[in-house]
């Protein structure tokens, strides 16, 4: 079983889809403002080949996650942490 987690500023309600050819988990997201350097998610790391991510539209933001192999996402959790000043989206 593999886990992505992301901090976020604040909860969000993503919607994931899985897509084929090539394998990858498509998060969408409300509009954030991604503050991540250049070189993290391009290297593969156990079912994650890559990550990409940025603005597809007014309000709207997606992530990308490139899969090594047919994979379906498990248990997602949204949480806030460190008293409300952040949040943790975590998929399993």
């Amino acid at each position: 079983m593999g886990r992505i987690q992301f901090t976020l500023s604040a909860p969000v309600t993503p919607r994931v889809t899985v897509l084929d050819k090539p394998d990858r988990l498509v998060i969408d997201l409300p509009e954030v403002n991604f503050q991540v350097p250049p070189d993290v998610g391009r290297k593969p790391r156990g079912l994650v080949k890559s990550v990409r991510w940025g603005l597809i539209g007014p309000g709207r933001s997606r992530i990308v996650v490139e899969l090594a192999q047919p994979a379906l996402p498990g248990r997602m959790v949204a949480e806030s942490v460190l008293g409300g000043a952040a949040a943790t989206l975590t998929l399993e």
